[in-house]
């Protein structure tokens, strides 16, 4: 895996850990052609924990070394009533899954592409 790199609003976090769980299974065993919008290949791995390692413009509120552990849920549109709630999971917008690990490439390497900030959580929040 090449190293990721922070775009604006980004974070990219070095992995400490990934767990293996059934989504990563389920996600092997679809054939390709049920990836419509955005097909394998790419890295499983849902649960991560790390640190922050590189920050995108813009991002406030967190620092390189930071321990985070990563939303494992990011079809959410951040703005209805449930993800501003909490429960990015029952997104009243949400049209797909979209998660690491699930059209995006996950925690199964060394480093993670988090597309957005508020994507990610620390011990104290």
């Amino acid at each position: 895996m090449p190293e990721p790199h922070a775009g604006p609003g980004q974070v990219v976090v070095k992995v400490a850990g990934s767990g293996l769980c059934h989504t990563d299974f389920t996600v092997v065993s679809r054939d390709r052609g049920y990836w419509k919008d955005d097909p394998p290949p790419f890295t499983l791995g849902q649960e991560i924990a790390g640190w922050v390692e590189e920050l995108g413009t813009g991002v406030k509120g967190f620092q390189r070394g930071d321990a985070v552990a990563v939303n494992p849920s990011w079809s959410s549109c951040g703005r209805c009533h449930m993800c501003r709630s909490g429960e990015e999971n029952h997104c009243l917008f949400q049209k797909a899954i979209r998660a690491p690990g699930v059209g995006y490439d996950g925690g199964h390497a060394p480093y993670v592409l988090v597309p957005e900030a508020r994507f990610l959580l620390t011990p104290s929040r």
